[in-house]
């Protein structure tokens, strides 16, 4: 019961926050903690253990040659759920497929990313992405950058921070910027679809794209004056396309400032083919 009440009161502490040599305090009482006789206070240290995260590893690589074996294997799990961003949910989903990540071949190593991603779905975006940052094979990054493709906006945006060309979209790619943008649309997040929009216009001011697309995020979230300054920049760098202005939903909002009205007016005006022609 002692070694229980230790845990849960280092877990308290570590939460209250702590770095340095507090943390390196801190991951020694836990690491003594993983071999308690209870199973709960054995749980509650690994646990915070990994939330002590990067600053727990000299402690817990050095308990990996402990001649205990709970230790031993309890410290084993901790260091790759660390190493490899595994969040608790994730761990509880894929079992022991992350047994031999470290020292499997490569080969194995990919197929082993798609197997998270298949069991982990959102849950395997963190684990995703730090394959991209430490991994060293490039066909293994690969499969976790298109495993995070097919996460959506999250995914994306995770591939951009990276810095990841595997793809073939650098980080300072602003179509990049676009397509996460155009996730967060889809999905309901306007400021954050409006953030990357911006984050496209600053390494390419005339794309028309962005901004018609950033008007959209901006009506969507009912400002509609920068709505409309976006679009009349959208107009600006080339947009001519008046009747999918006219049915766009995400336009809504602006229907009924008369602004609006003029912009899609003048549009048609100057694009007449355009105006009676419904978006496909």
């Amino acid at each position: 019961m002692r070694f229980g009440l230790l845990c849960t009161v280092t877990l308290a502490m570590l939460l209250a926050g702590g770095g340095g040599a507090r943390a390196a305090d801190d991951a020694t009482a836990l690491v003594d903690a993983l071999g308690a006789p209870s199973f709960d206070a054995r749980e509650t240290a690994q646990r915070a253990l990994v939330q002590l995260g990067d600053g727990a590893l000299p402690a817990l690589e050095k308990a990996a040659t402990s001649p205990d074996p709970e230790v031993r294997w309890r410290a084993a799990v901790a260091v790759r759920m660390i190493r490899w961003a595994v969040t608790p949910e994730l761990a509880a989903q894929i079992g022991d497929l992350l047994d031999e990540f470290d020292t499997a071949a490569w080969s194995d190593r990919e197929r082993t990313v798609q197997d998270v991603a298949a069991v982990g779905g959102p849950a395997a975006l963190p684990f995703l992405a730090r394959v991209l940052e430490r991994e060293t094979n490039d066909r293994v990054r690969r499969a976790a950058a298109l495993e995070l493709v097919g996460l959506g906006p999250e995914g994306l945006l995770a591939i951009e921070e990276s810095g990841a060309d595997i793809l073939g979209l650098p980080k300072d790619d602003p179509y990049l910027h676009v397509l996460i943008g155009n996730g967060f649309l889809e999905d309901g997040q306007y400021e954050r679809a409006a953030a990357e929009y911006g984050k496209a216009l600053e390494l390419a001011p005339e794309s028309q794209l962005a901004w018609y697309n950033l008007a959209c995020a901006l009506s969507r979230l009912e400002r509609v004056p920068e709505a409309l300054a976006a679009l009349r920049k959208a107009i600006e760098h080339g947009y001519d396309e008046p009747a999918w202005m006219r049915s766009d939903p995400d336009l809504d909002n602006l229907r009924e400032d008369p602004a609006f009205g003029r912009l899609v007016e003048d549009l048609e005006q100057r694009f007449p083919a355009d105006a009676g022609r419904d978006n496909p």
